[in-house]
């Protein structure tokens, strides 16, 4: 497989997409990203937020091709027949989190997570099946806001821990 952005037949919103698939795009306040069917799969890609939070990357695992890294946090889950993917993802310490989530039957998402790639750049895509998802939870990788343990005036703190 060509491991360029020249082997998809579309990207949107950082998906790298071959074969058949149908998507709505959403763009603007608050949430920008896309709803794609591929494959008897859903896949939500939030790309954007007006809340932008960097990610807290000690919660998060890095991945690295030969020109670039990503740091992410996967989750998977199922109930009955049904399996939802959760992939957390950033481009730098610094950037916000990026969320794609991939639902549907096991052997559709299973087929999705080894067709489906992120497109860091032109030259840098990472599939959705090299990653690990053996986060506890779906919860995005960031810092809480906790009271104050002992506090009476109800002071809040942000806690990384």
């Amino acid at each position: 497989m060509v491991d360029d952005i020249t082997s998809c037949l579309a990207v949107l919103a950082s998906i790298c997409l071959n074969g058949n698939a149908t998507a709505d795009v959403y763009y603007g306040a608050p949430i920008s990203g896309a709803t794609i069917r591929y494959g008897g799969a859903t896949i939500e890609s939030l790309t954007g937020s007006d809340l932008i939070l960097p990610p807290y990357v000690p919660d998060m695992r890095r991945q690295c091709s030969a020109r670039a890294c990503l740091f992410y946090r996967g989750h998977c889950a199922e109930a009955g027949a049904q399996r939802t993917c959760t992939l957390w993802y950033s481009f730098s310490r610094e950037m916000e989190l990026r969320k794609v989530t991939v639902a549907g039957d096991r052997a559709a998402v299973s087929l999705a997570m080894g067709d489906l790639r992120l497109v860091r750049s032109p030259n840098v895509l990472f599939p959705l099946s090299t990653f690990r998802y053996d986060a506890p939870d779906d919860l995005p990788p960031l810092c809480r806001v906790r009271p104050v343990s002992g506090s009476r005036t109800g002071r809040l703190e942000r806690r990384c821990d």
